[in-house]
């Protein structure tokens, strides 16, 4: 979407400047901020063309404390920083062909709470729910307890994104379709042993949805637990499968491809009841400088595991340590694989 698109390009000094020109609700417009502190960026209802709100320095971007966008579509956001309360998630909600590129979201550290919350990442970065063709490219999450949070949505394109410092999940998903997670780095959590998190860098899953997900793509994308706390890579159990004879909530048309994983947990990728999945050239390895869980050896060392109920699956060309849930189905392809146990990592 380039400045030739848009009928007007407005220039905004400021906060007061900003709330005067979105309560007009211009139509096509291109709304370019100076530097400065912006507040709460609102944007509600706003469905009469196509908004692009930019910073005119993306060296000295404008600075906003919250974001919420609902039942509004064709909105663009761009090099701008939002600095987010842990109580207070940013928010898109119904809405639909919404664009975030070179984005930073930013939390804090926990000064209240359990112990083990206390100094640690806190609160929810970005929520995303009911909505459709969303795509945050380039942009960055760091310092809260989960970064992302993506539910009932249809259409999301996640690309060339940095998520790290989060103390449990990096991006969370249920009852989602035509999702792709590529090229982005997830990194260096900031957990706390004793802390009880179930933490994973891209998790799914089915409790309390209503429809599988389907038609996601996981690819070339490096999730690295760095020197940190040992955490799950990518984890896509399917609890509501696990006890229901029927294939209605299988996770459907899966592939996870081309990723580097370098963690120090069982879980490098776990897919749970699935009817199309294609696991293929990841590389799942052992990081010894993580700090490891407790157990024995196998514990620790990533492996790619998969619901031996799933149908029409291919694991090819992957290193890794071990492979479950095969026992030769006859619509499983597993070929091409080498052994990461000899590798010096």
């Amino acid at each position: 979407m380039t400045s030739a698109a848009f009928a007007q390009i407005i220039r905004i000094e400021n906060a007061e400047d900003l709330t005067r020109v979105l309560s007009q609700k211009p139509a096509t417009a291109e709304l370019v901020l100076a530097p400065g502190n912006y507040g709460v960026l609102r944007l509600e209802n706003v469905k009469a063309g196509k908004l692009k709100i930019r910073s005119e320095d993306a060296g000295h971007s404008a600075n906003f404390v919250g974001l919420i966008i609902r039942e509004s579509d064709h909105i663009t956001l761009e090099a701008l920083n939002f600095l987010i309360g842990p109580d207070r998630p940013a928010i898109i909600a119904d809405s639909r062909n919404i664009t975030f590129e070179s984005l930073s979201f930013e939390g804090s550290l926990a000064t209240l709470g359990k112990a083990y919350e206390i100094g640690f990442p806190t609160g929810l970065g970005l929520s995303i729910r009911e909505s459709g063709d969303i795509a945050i490219r380039q942009s960055s999450f760091s310092l809260f307890k989960t970064a992302i949070l993506i539910q009932t949505t249809d259409g999301v394109n996640f690309e060339q994104n940095l998520i790290h410092s989060i103390r449990s999940d990096g991006l969370d998903l249920a009852q989602v379709q035509n999702v792709t997670i590529s090229n982005c780095t997830i990194r260096d959590f900031l957990r706390s042993p004793a802390a009880p998190d179930h933490a994973d860098m891209i998790q799914f899953w089915t409790t309390k949805t209503a429809e599988p997900s389907e038609s996601i793509r996981i690819e070339n994308n490096i999730l690295d637990a760095g020197s940190g706390l040992w955490t799950q890579s990518i984890f896509m159990r399917n609890e509501l499968a696990e006890d229901d004879p029927t294939d209605r909530l299988w996770y459907r048309n899966v592939t996870v491809s081309g990723n580097i994983i370098r963690n120090a947990h069982h879980h490098g990728i776990t897919v749970g009841e699935t009817i199309g999945l294609t696991i293929s050239e990841n590389q799942v390895l052992w990081d010894r400088d993580a700090i490891q869980p407790q157990g024995n050896r196998d514990l620790f060392l990533p492996a790619i595991n998969v619901s031996e109920r799933s149908k029409q699956v291919a694991i090819i060309g992957n290193t890794f340590y071990l492979i479950s849930g095969f026992r030769r189905q006859a619509d499983w392809l597993v070929k091409g694989n080498i052994s990461a146990r000899n590798l010096d990592q």
